[in-house]
Parts: C-alpha cells; sequence; structure tokens
C-alpha cells in the first residue's frame, strides 16, 4: 500500500456513503473490509456479542487497505501494448 511511488492510493466508501456523503462515484461494495475488520478485532466475539468497535464505522474504511483503489500512475495498458507491438486495432 505504500511501498510504491508510482501507484495511487485512492480511498473509495461504501454503499451507504459514510465516507464522502453526496458524492456517490467512489461508492463499491466493502464487504471484505466489514468481515475481516481492525487487525487485532473481530466482528463477533466468542459469545456472539458485537465487540465494542463499530464494525460498519468510517475507522474501518480508513484502515483497511482492501477499502483503497490502487492505480498506477505510468503509461496506460493500451499505450504500452502498442509500443511493444501486441495492440491489434480491427
Amino acid at each position: 500500500m505504500a511501498n510504491r511511488g508510482n501507484v495511487e492510493k485512492v480511498q473509495m466508501d461504501d454503499w451507504d456513503d459514510s465516507l464522502t456523503p453526496g458524492d456517490k462515484s467512489d461508492n463499491c461494495d466493502q464487504e471484505a473490509a466489514y468481515e475481516r475488520g481492525i487487525k487485532g478485532g473481530t466482528f463477533w466475539d466468542s459469545d456472539n456479542k458485537e465487540t465494542p468497535w463499530d464494525p460498519y464505522g468510517k475507522e474501518v474504511l480508513l484502515k483497511s487497505p482492501t477499502t483503497k483503489m490502487y492505480r498506477w500512475k505510468g503509461m496506460s495498458k493500451i499505450n504500452a501494448l502498442k509500443k511493444m507491438g501486441r495492440w491489434i486495432e480491427e
């Protein structure tokens, strides 16, 4: 997540618009992040009760690497394929 300077990290929101109310362009499914929660915490404890932290809160979205979109800042794939001579136009 932080080791590549040529990769841009973009925070994505959940379907409920928790991080960026009114901006639907960054909304996507965050089920994996909500199921895994925050490292060191779990969604359900041994008695099948919710843990004290909010499993659907902003903290989970902001800390989880699975709630990010990673975009390479380099050449587009199409341009890279053209440069290699592997792009076929019909």
